[in-house]
């Protein structure tokens, strides 16, 4: 079944020009991205809450400045235009 919904789609979008070709991949590929983030939003409400707490060692890093860098240094080092 899938099979033939595919052939009959690039059956279809062939027979369209060009411009309307572009149009229907931009169409389709908006809605497998809305699916996407459909999907992403129900995987991230059924996440289970955590309320352990941090290890010495999370805490370690949480607390340390090693690998972060501040927002000056980040507009100098690539180049960007930060808010």
């Amino acid at each position: 079944m899938v099979v033939n919904k595919a052939k009959k789609l690039l059956e279809l979008f062939l027979k369209l020009p060009e411009p309307e070709q572009n149009s229907t991949l931009d169409f389709v590929e908006y809605l497998a991205a809305r699916q996407l983030h459909k999907n992403l939003e129900q995987f991230y409400a059924e996440l289970p809450e955590v309320d352990e707490p941090y290890s010495e060692e999370e805490l370690k890093q949480l607390n340390s400045r090693e690998g972060f860098i501040v927002r000056e240094e980040a507009k100098h080092e690539y180049n960007v235009d930060l808010p």
